[in-house]
């Protein structure tokens, strides 16, 4: 018997002629693990957290010591960098609201004096769509609107 407890001539006929052979005498023991990194190491780098700046435990590329540092890093990226930015988006928000409310079923038609009674502001969009018979339809996302005769505005949904 080898070192693993196997015999070394059924192991021979199957495996050929090392099959036999403790590796571990020989020094030829490979492991499936990479060599774990020491201080003398050149390529070792202490990493620390984007966020607090904390030493990172773990995987290699991880970039945050935790998932409140993850998530705090990523808002302060995402947040809107100035307060021009974040009224543009509060009104095109709220007027896409607007437009979800008074337009349940699809299409729907309503007034100038409806929308704006409840805060509609016409300067905010966020595309216009030209049709081919001329119409001029504004679009806040999907909810779009339409101006008509008398002050009556038609308002839509693009189905995707």
């Amino acid at each position: 018997m080898n070192c693993l407890g196997f015999k070394p001539q059924a192991i021979q006929k199957s495996f050929g002629k090392t099959a036999g052979k403790c590796p571990e005498a020989s020094g030829q023991v490979q492991t499936k693990f990479p060599k774990l990194r020491d201080a003398s190491d050149k390529k070792y780098m202490e990493k620390s957290c984007l966020e607090c700046g904390d030493k990172i435990v773990g995987r290699e590329d991880k970039k945050f010591c935790s998932d409140g540092c993850r998530n705090a890093y990523n808002n302060k990226m995402n947040k809107d960098s100035t307060n021009y930015m974040r009224n543009i988006n509060n009104k095109l928000r709220k007027n896409y609201r607007i437009l979800m409310e008074l337009n349940m079923e699809g299409k729907t038609k309503t007034t100038r004096t409806k929308l704006v009674s409840k805060g509609f502001d016409f300067e905010f969009f966020t595309n216009v769509l030209n049709t081919k018979t001329g119409n001029i339809y504004y679009f806040l996302y999907d909810q779009g609107y339409m101006a008509l005769e008398n002050d009556y505005y038609i308002l839509v949904k693009k189905e995707f």
